[in-house]
């Protein structure tokens, strides 16, 4: 598999996940981790994603994926959440939104 352009630990708002992971590939983002049933891995095509949500916090949620044809993804990027804006900035198609 490709090496990801961003790699960055994660936890998700609305589940448990053990080890999370979420990663930037060229055209995919990857989140990956453990729940009480095994593995996980969930891939978000970057196309689908129309609007990356970003803020800044202590604790809690820092970030909101709002994708076409399914639910949001509400979760905390832990480590370089100001990364993934600059990045996901430049995608076309997806708007960056910040809160303050």
């Amino acid at each position: 598999m490709a090496t990801p352009r961003l790699s960055s630990p994660l936890n998700l708002e609305d589940r448990t996940l053990w080890f999370g992971t979420v990663e930037l590939y060229e055209d995919t983002v990857v989140i990956s981790g453990w729940t009480w049933w095994g593995r996980v891995r969930e891939t978000i095509p970057l196309e689908s994603i129309a609007v990356f949500e970003k803020w800044s916090t202590l604790k809690g949620q820092n970030f909101c994926f709002v994708c076409n044809g399914r639910a949001p993804v509400w979760g905390r990027i832990e480590r370089g959440a100001e990364l993934w804006a600059l990045e996901l900035k430049k995608e076309e198609g997806i708007e960056l939104k910040r809160r303050h």
